[in-house]
């Protein structure tokens, strides 16, 4: 019972620090959309965050944070993150 509630308080406080990232990254799709049309990810393997693009950054316990996946848009620039 006691490896639930420790497993639980540990999903509860990384959910509740992806939703902050979660809603800023929405509002820059939504932007970039209204922009440059329809968007779509395209998967371009590990890379390093790029400091000037708005992205969601994989940041493991060891090493530096990463990215999986960019934001491309139909009538846009190719890296519009």
């Amino acid at each position: 019972m006691e490896i639930l509630s420790i497993v639980s308080i540990f999903f509860s406080i990384v959910s509740s620090l992806f939703v902050y990232d979660e809603s800023e990254f929405f509002a820059h799709k939504k932007k970039m959309e209204r922009m440059y049309g329809p968007c779509e990810w395209e998967y371009v393997g590990k890379q390093e965050v790029d400091p000037t693009a708005e992205s969601i950054p994989l940041i493991p316990p060891v090493g530096k944070p990463y990215i999986l996946f960019k934001q491309v848009c139909e009538n846009g620039p190719k890296n519009s993150t």
